[in-house]
C-alpha cells in the first residue's frame, strides 16, 4: 500500500511522540506518560503498554507514545528494561 494514499502531507505528524514513563504500572499494566517535547507537566493516560513478555516499563524509562484516532495514548516501545 502506498502511504501517500493514506496520509496527506502534514497529517499524522503528531501521532507518535517521544515520552517518559511517569508512573509505575498499575494493576492492569497501564502507565501514565509525559511527552517532554510537548509538555513536561501534562500527563497522558493511563496508557496501555505493549507487552514484552514479563518485562514492564519503570518510572523514568524513555518511551514511544502513539495516539490513536481518538487521541488515546498507547506506549508502543520503551527502554531500558
Amino acid at each position: 500500500m502506498d502511504l501517500g494514499a493514506v496520509f496527506t502531507p502534514g497529517e499524522g505528524e503528531d501521532n507518535l511522540r517521544g515520552g517518559k514513563i511517569a508512573t509505575e504500572p498499575d494493576s492492569d499494566g497501564r502507565v501514565e506518560v509525559v511527552t517532554p517535547g510537548f509538555s513536561d507537566d501534562l500527563r497522558h493516560g493511563p496508557c496501555p503498554v505493549m507487552p514484552r513478555g514479563e518485562l514492564m516499563p519503570k518510572r523514568g524509562d524513555r518511551c514511544l507514545v502513539a495516539f490513536d484516532e481518538g487521541r488515546r495514548p498507547w506506549v508502543i516501545a520503551w527502554e531500558p528494561a
